[in-house]
């Protein structure tokens, strides 16, 4: 009888290990898996970050969506969308505005570009209305890639293209004046 009890005794301890044995290897694949899925999670997330931040630091997809609405002149363009004012030939104006900017603290490519473009249209007598403005320099820094700009840093803004820019914005159409109109409105114009 005791020999009986000794062998059910040994018996259920195998038992047991075995189950122990099954559990704990259970446990140790569902950690790998979980480690994987946690690895894989954190590359493809900061893969995206790293693409989105070189396309979109400063915008998301509605400017992304505002930026390809680039119309050069005479391309698809309706007419339903006239200059607000009939001014001189811009291609005509010699630019009068000094191009070379030193970045000050605050200031970002966006804020160089859009009082460079207030600077250039007042000196030339020229208008623009902000949904137009805002295309130029829209369209302009975006071809940039929304640069980080350090303190002291020397800025050229290209003068031609914002000349072309500027053009080609009197004839933007009503949908893309509808797409940039959403950034327009949320600048401080003064």
């Amino acid at each position: 009888m005791r020999i009986n009890q000794t062998i059910k005794n040994v018996s259920r301890k195998v038992h047991i290990s075995t189950h122990m044995t099954l559990l704990l290897f259970v446990i140790l694949i569902f950690v790998v898996i979980l480690g994987f899925v946690i690895y894989s999670n954190t590359r493809f997330n900061s893969s995206q970050s790293s693409s989105s931040e070189s396309s979109s630091s400063s915008g998301g997809e509605i400017l992304d969506q505002a930026v390809s609405t680039y119309e050069p002149e005479g391309i698809g363009n309706d007419t339903s969308s006239k200059p607000v004012t009939e001014s001189p030939n811009i291609m005509s104006i010699k630019p009068q505005v000094n191009n070379k900017i030193l970045v000050q603290k605050g200031d970002s490519l966006a804020v160089l570009t859009r009082s460079f473009i207030k600077e250039y249209m007042d000196k030339n007598g020229l208008e623009l209305t902000h949904v137009q403005s805002m295309y130029v320099e829209g369209v302009y820094i975006s071809r940039r890639n929304y640069p980080l700009l350090d303190v002291g840093q020397s800025v050229e803004i290209d003068e031609q293209e914002v000349v072309n820019l500027i053009s080609s914005s009197k004839s933007i159409s009503s949908k893309t004046q509808s797409i940039w109109a959403v950034y327009a409105n949320k600048v401080k114009w003064n």
